[in-house]
């Protein structure tokens, strides 16, 4: 089976890994609107509200391939984008990353998304790795959690009053 080749840059010697070959993390020009149309429709999506930001992610993403800033980690399926994760280093950080949005054909995807991003993160030797979760999205805090997120915190009425974000955290070997 032919495997996805990643390539992680951290200012040091690239470093090429092997991923299932559903799984990608550079988005080609023909890739982009199937993605984006995901980003818009997609029946998961962490934060509730960043579909413009997990969006321009997979614009910059597509335009500069180049870039190391931002990632976009995405899997397809049957030649469809089923989840699409948005993540970057934290600026003035040791190895800690952001993911700013989710966004997935459904929870199950959205789980092996966060999987897919686990072990990015395990190769990348991060150090930490955080998202929100809207409070109220319990089947996917717990696909977080099966897939090495713990919740660390709670941001009461973050984005608009009433609405809850869960900060779930991944650390390696936790």
């Amino acid at each position: 089976m032919e495997k996805t080749r990643i390539y992680i840059d951290k200012g040091e010697e690239p470093l090429f890994f092997d991923l299932a070959p559903h799984i990608h993390d550079r988005v080609p020009a023909d890739r982009r609107e199937p993605l984006l149309d995901l980003v818009r429709r997609g029946e998961v999506l962490v934060p509730a509200g960043n579909r413009a930001g997990l969006g321009e992610l997979v614009d910059t993403a597509a335009q500069d391939a180049g870039q190391s800033l931002y990632r976009v980690l995405w899997l397809e399926h049957a030649g469809a984008p089923q989840a699409c994760l948005g993540f970057g280093m934290v600026a003035a950080t040791d190895d800690t990353y952001d993911c700013f949005g989710v966004a997935a054909t459904s929870p199950e995807w959205a789980g092996q998304g966060l999987a897919a991003l686990g072990k990015w993160l395990t190769l990348a030797k991060a150090r930490l790795a955080r998202y929100e979760v809207d409070s109220g999205n319990a089947a996917l805090a717990e696909a977080s959690k099966a897939h090495g997120f713990r919740e660390e915190g709670r941001l009461d009425d973050f984005y608009k009053d009433g609405v809850h974000q869960l900060l779930m955290v991944w650390r390696p070997g936790r």
